[in-house]
C-alpha cells in the first residue's frame, strides 16, 4: 500500500469519525482525542494489520497448494486445485457480505466472534486432514 493511499485512508476515518474526532484534531489541535494522535494510532495500526495480514494469506496460499498436490491424483490434479482456486476465492465476496450484513444488524463484536468460531472450525478441519496412504492413491489412479 502506497503512503499515499493510507494517509488518504486515515484521512477519510478522520473525517468520519470512526476513530474519535481525529479528523478535526489535526486541523483545530489541542489536547483529548481530537489531537491527531488517534489518528496516527489508527494509521499505524492498519499498516501492522496489514503486514500480518499479507504474511499470513502467503503462508495460508502455499499450504492450501501444498495440500492439494499431496492429496489429488496427479490424474485429477488440475482439476481439483481449480476447484479449489475458485471456492477459495468466490467465498471471499459472499463472506464479506454476511459479514458485513450481520455487523450492521447485530453489531461488529458479534460479527467478529461469528468469524473467530467459524475460524476455529476450519482450524480444527484443516488439522484433521491427513497425507493419503500409497493404497488409497493407488485406488483413485487411472489404470
Amino acid at each position: 500500500m502506497s503512503g499515499a493511499a493510507l494517509v488518504g485512508w486515515a484521512l477519510l476515518l478522520g473525517a468520519a469519525g470512526s476513530v474519535g474526532s481525529a479528523g478535526q484534531g489535526v486541523v483545530g489541535g489541542g489536547a483529548g482525542p481530537g489531537n491527531g494522535v488517534w489518528l496516527v494510532t489508527s494509521a499505524a495500526l492498519f499498516g501492522v494489520h496489514s503486514a500480518v495480514h499479507g504474511t499470513g494469506t502467503a503462508i495460508g496460499n502455499v499450504a492450501g497448494a501444498d495440500l492439494v498436490a499431496k492429496c489429488a491424483s496427479r490424474a485429477r490434479l488440475g482439476a481439483v486445485a481449480g476447484a479449489q482456486r475458485t471456492v477459495t476465492l468466490g467465498v471471499m465476496p459472499i463472506s464479506a457480505a454476511v459479514f458485513g450484513l450481520l455487523g450492521w444488524w447485530a453489531g461488529v463484536g458479534w460479527a467478529a466472534a461469528a468469524w473467530v468460531v467459524l475460524l476455529s472450525v476450519g482450524v480444527v478441519a484443516g488439522a484433521r486432514v491427513r497425507e493419503p496412504r500409497e493404497d488409497e492413491l493407488a485406488a483413485v489412479e487411472p489404470a
